[in-house]
């Protein structure tokens, strides 16, 4: 059966292998032409077969016939070709064929199982659109679902916020049950976290103005905060009136001693454990809360007037016991004072801190009001206080011991800092008063004695006892120099020592800048001092005296003030008012000027002719005395020199005078009687003898008086250059106008000579 469908395929598709409206090969033209050749000559040469089946010849329906007939030796041709190898076919691939039938077979199921498969297909569709359809009914379910329960939810939230907002408005009754209770009080149990109650739910209302009921209960709880908080005060301030009763009975006043001081705390602070914890409570809630803040003060004012109450008369009493045990040891009296003061400071800052965590300046006030007791007691003693001494001492106490004492930094000794520097300022005033006055009085009018204007003879007393009591040793120079210049500190002149030791005594008790000023006043009343002495000795003894008094004096300032460090410079300001008087006659004799509008104003002129002048006045304390030493020595040079070459000076300066008019006269200079050879060397021998002699006196003064070898070395030297250059010049005039026989006969010395006779002790 498979064979002769398959012929039929095959006569078929050859039957349309030339089709024109749809050939299954499209050829050419030259092949179609081939073809036709062919099948002419078929058809004329080839004989079908009679016996040929008509089955095999059966035509389809759609073939065209008219087209079969004209080609019937061809397709006769074909169908015995395909009949040949249909055979052929069958005889080689029979096992192929039967596989093929069997393939067949299979597709035919498996088209089958396909037909099947689009129907399941079909129906899954199907239940896939309805399972769609449900699953978007039930999710608009859920969501119905949800929402109903979002709203649920919220429903339920809205209760639970009215039930938690009417809290605040229900607890209202019951803090108004236990305010009106008559148990309940600052030690009940209930207290705090009543007060911490009601302070949530004024929060909370504050919060929620918007509320319609919120001012009204609002205002209930803050009446029942006030009640509270009348409550702790009460409390508080009772036990404060409590312990200050106790305390009181002790009569403290009268028992002034440690115990009675220690009284004062002891009860305190065995009440402090009690009240602490409210106060800390009240501190804790005071910025949150106006009412806790003004509480809080009232706290604190009741505590310190309450302090004061019982410290005030005990501190005056312990001051008023103290003043009268130590009248006359003003020192001592300041120092038990003091130690008072601060023993107080520190227990009241310590009694404070068991009650309170805060810091307030009610305290600093309390315990400045009691050092003040202190200040009123000693402000009058040092008034009247006039010795210097005494009052550097107290400087010294305050400023040493009490001000800049370490252990006085902390913040609990600030109010009796604060009266210690304002002690120190008094007493540093009435320092510099009664220096002032010091300075004018024993320094600046200073009237020396006799034995003070004893010089060079105190020097030479204390010169032979030296020598006398010195012993001999090895470095007899040395000891000798010791001893000498401890009994030469022992001469300095009464001025002298006052300014030095008012120096010392100002250096470290006064402000630097008033020190400078003050040492200015000083050093130039003791250089008018040291003037007016050296005035006295040069008239009683010799300028030579005189001003070795003054250059040993003044030197000994210089070296003494070094310490001070005196370096900077005083600058003062002064006002000069001249003016004002010659404008203010002016502006009279031109009162019709004095509304001009012009340049000749008499009040314009007024103004800026009678303006007052301002001057700055610049001072320097070591100029004053280098000034001074400076000018002393140049006239104790000036005068040794004077003294040492004799009449030689005065000559050379007689000839310098008329040496001119006698050379433009003609007449010879030692023509003169003056200048003749005889009379040059009467004057030659006089003042080289005169040198001789006096040399000798003055570097005796000059050690006596200046004991110092290098200083007298400094001051001579400048006499010897003037002396050298007097014989110097001496010398060219005598060679200039007179002959070898008239310089043999003078027989003047030689600056050689002048040299080693200045030379000799002189060197360092």
């Amino acid at each position: 059966m498979l064979g002769s469908s398959l012929d039929k395929d095959v006569r078929l598709k050859l039957l349309l292998w030339e089709d024109k409206d749809n050939p299954l090969v499209v050829l050419t033209n030259l092949q179609k032409d081939s073809v036709f050749d062919m099948s002419s000559q078929l058809c004329t040469n080839k004989i079908y077969p009679e016996t040929l089946p008509v089955d095999d010849l059966a035509i389809p329906a759609y073939v065209d016939t008219s087209k079969l007939e004209a080609n019937s030796q061809n397709f006769s041709f074909l169908t015995k070709f395909a009949k040949l190898e249909k055979e052929l076919v069958k005889s080689k691939f029979g096992e192929l064929l039967q596989y093929a039938t069997i393939l067949s077979e299979w597709i035919a199921e498996c088209n089958k199982f396909l037909e099947e498969a689009d129907s399941n297909l079909e129906m899954l569709t199907i239940l896939k659109t309805d399972f769609i359809k449900v699953a978007t009914k039930t999710n608009l379910l859920h969501e119905a679902c949800e929402i109903l329960l979002d709203e649920q939810s919220k429903c339920v939230q809205a209760v639970e916020l009215i039930n938690d907002q009417l809290v605040v408005f229900k607890e209202c009754e019951t803090v108004h049950q236990k305010i009106n209770s008559p148990t309940f009080n600052v030690q009940s149990e209930h207290f705090s976290s009543t007060l911490y109650r009601i302070d949530e739910c004024i929060d909370y209302l504050k919060a929620h103005e918007h509320f319609k009921e919120s001012t009204a209960y609002l205002e209930k709880f803050q009446n029942y905060l006030v009640c509270c908080l009348r409550l702790l005060k009460n409390y508080v301030f009772n036990t404060f009136e409590t312990v200050t009763h106790q305390v009181m009975k002790l009569d403290v006043e009268d028992n002034i001693s440690e115990n009675a001081f220690v009284l004062l705390y002891g009860k305190f602070r065995m009440k402090a454990s009690k009240v602490k914890g409210y106060i800390e409570m009240i501190e804790n809630r005071k910025g949150d809360r106006a009412e806790y803040l003004v509480l809080l003060n009232e706290v604190l004012n009741f505590y310190i007037s309450v302090r004061s109450s019982l410290l005030i008369p005990s501190v005056s009493a312990a001051i008023k016991d103290m003043s009268e045990k130590h009248s006359k040891d003003l020192c001592y009296f300041i120092r038990s004072g003091c130690i008072l003061l601060v023993h107080i400071c520190e227990d009241e800052h310590n009694l404070f801190n068991d009650f309170f965590s805060c810091d307030t300046d009610l305290l600093n006030e309390m315990l400045e009001s009691l050092c003040m007791l202190l200040y009123d007691a000693l402000r009058p003693l040092i008034i009247h206080v006039i010795h210097m001494e005494s009052l550097t001492e107290i400087c010294s106490i305050f400023q040493d011991e009490l001000v800049d004492n370490p252990g006085h930094t902390q913040n609990k000794f600030k109010s009796f800092k604060k009266i210690c520097s304002q002690m120190l300022q008094d007493v540093q005033e009435r320092l510099v008063y009664r220096t002032n006055i010091y300075i004018k009085n024993e320094i600046l009018n200073y009237v020396p004695s006799s034995g003070d204007l004893a010089y060079p003879e105190k020097l030479d007393m204390i010169k032979a006892i030296t020598e006398q009591n010195s012993k001999v040793v090895e470095d007899k120079d040395k000891f000798s120099s010791n001893q000498f210049v401890y009994a030469d500190h022992a001469l300095w002149y009464p001025t002298v020592k006052r300014s030095l030791t008012v120096l010392s005594k100002l250096h470290r008790s006064v402000d630097k800048s008033i020190f400078h000023g003050l040492s200015q006043e000083v050093l130039a009343c003791c250089v008018h001092s040291l003037i007016f002495a050296k005035k006295s000795i040069s008239t009683n003894k010799s300028n030579l005296d005189g001003e070795l008094f003054f250059i040993k004096h003044l030197l000994i300032l210089r070296e003494q003030i070094i310490p001070f460090q005196l370096d900077n410079v005083v600058k003062e300001t002064s006002i000069d008012f001249s003016k004002i008087k010659g404008a203010a006659v002016d502006l009279i004799k031109s009162r019709s000027n004095l509304f001009a509008f012009n340049n000749n104003n008499a009040l314009l002129q007024f103004f800026f002719e009678g303006t007052p002048s301002f001057y700055e006045t610049f001072f320097d304390c070591k100029k004053v005395v280098d000034d001074n030493l400076k000018k002393s020595c140049e006239d104790f040079i000036k005068i040794a020199t004077s003294m040492l070459v004799g009449n030689l000076q005065e000559f050379m300066n007689k000839i310098s005078i008329i040496k001119n008019k006698l050379s433009s006269g003609g007449l010879s200079l030692k023509t003169q009687p003056f200048a003749s050879p005889e009379n040059v060397k009467s004057i030659v021998t006089s003042a080289y003898r005169i040198l001789k002699q006096d040399r000798l006196h003055i570097l005796k003064l000059m050690s006596l008086y200046l004991s110092n070898s290098d200083t007298e070395y400094i001051l001579f030297k400048p006499i010897k250059s003037n002396i050298l250059q007097v014989y110097n010049e001496f010398g060219t005039f005598l060679k200039e106008y007179y002959t070898e026989e008239d310089m043999f006969l003078i027989a003047a010395p030689s600056i050689d000579q002048i040299n080693i006779l200045m030379n000799n002790k002189v060197e360092p």
